[in-house]
């Protein structure tokens, strides 16, 4: 049980820090997002307080296509210090407490779609794969690899979990090899820095990305809630390339007074990803996707139904689609039915 000690924040005074121009991204140009931050003065305790740089929560929501944007957020406020296993995490009850506390927290998920591609992106708190493995100090520097993104189209005949995520497709953005042994420390099978682009789909493969101290969110059952997946595993079986998506990884950068500031005193992240829509199976307007992407060790895993989950809805029908409509071409039509069938096989 978590101890909570007196619950209330101080606003120091509001001034708010403004990323630097980054019109390049998805974040900004398609989500219209500009994070930006506050000033907190935290008394987690009688005359102690904890001072640090929160998100404000209208800042992380979308300002541009708010017509089809659909977007999740869980941003995580409070005091994390090196008493991991003994049960205390102060907070004053802002966010959902992740597992790992700051650097596993997800911030954010949105989602977006038009004619051609499905549009992602991820804020968290943990670095890219170029710079390896996290290594966490507070257990002992255990290696902790960098999640695969995967999409749950609601497609029977890939694993699913015991949240009922069906891990359908996936991004192979780590470069991570599946250890014989399921036990078998991740600094043993991680095989270098880099970010991968490659999308797959996935009727198995799918493990713990940690597989040694990973916190698992659904109690007694260690084979769940997945985070990667490896395209060489048991000869390739179980997953089949399909195309390349566009992925960015990339450090949110907050400054004042010339001097970099950091949320909740770790750095941010995002991921960014772009899927043509060819590479998947025929999506229509209703159509609901959900996403994922997490850390070795989980994310948002103590308070969370597991972690949170992206969810969107398919607002653009596809070229093809359009094409059927004006031309009324019922073999058209017929072709893409039988290739969204083909796929639920």
């Amino acid at each position: 049980m978590r101890s909570r000690t007196t619950a209330y924040l101080t606003v120091v005074f509001a001034a708010l820090w403004v990323l630097p121009a980054f019109a390049d991204t998805l974040l900004q140009s398609r989500f219209g997002v500009n994070p930006e931050l506050v000033y907190r003065n935290w008394e987690y305790a009688s005359g102690q307080y904890y001072s640090a740089y929160q998100f404000d929560i209208d800042s992380l929501k979308p300002t541009k296509n708010l017509g089809t944007v659909d977007y999740q957020l869980d941003d995580w406020f409070g005091r994390w210090t090196n008493k991991i296993g003994q049960g205390v995490y102060d907070y004053p009850g802002t966010g959902t407490l992740p597992a790992g506390e700051e650097p596993y927290d997800t911030e954010a998920y949105y989602f977006d779609d038009d004619h051609d591609n499905l549009y992602f992106a991820t804020i968290m708190g943990f670095w890219t794969p170029d710079w390896g493995p996290w290594q966490e100090e507070r257990s002992g520097w255990e290696a902790i690899v960098q999640g695969d993104f995967a999409i749950d189209l609601g497609i029977s005949g890939s694993q699913t979990d015991n949240w009922g995520f069906n891990y359908n497709f996936g991004v192979d953005l780590t470069p991570e090899i599946r250890p014989t042994n399921p036990y078998q420390n991740v600094t043993d099978f991680y095989s270098g820095a880099g970010l991968g682009s490659k999308i797959y789909r996935t009727t198995d493969g799918w493990y713990l990305g940690t597989p040694v101290g990973a916190v698992n969110p659904y109690p007694g059952n260690p084979s769940d809630a997945h985070t990667n997946f490896d395209p060489a595993w048991n000869g390739g079986q179980g997953m089949t390339y399909v195309g390349d998506a566009t992925v960015s990884w990339y450090l949110l950068e907050f400054c004042h007074n010339g001097e970099t500031v950091l949320e909740n005193n770790w750095a941010t992240w995002v991921i960014e990803l772009t899927i043509p829509r060819v590479t998947l199976p025929t999506l229509n307007p209703g159509d609901e996707l959900y996403f994922r992407w997490q850390p070795g060790c989980r994310n948002d895993g103590n308070d969370a139904h597991a972690f949170i989950t992206g969810h969107g809805t398919v607002d653009t029908p596809e070229p093809g689609t359009l094409l059927l409509f004006a031309l009324g071409a019922g073999p058209l039509a017929a072709w893409l039915r039988r290739r969204k069938d083909q796929s639920s096989e």
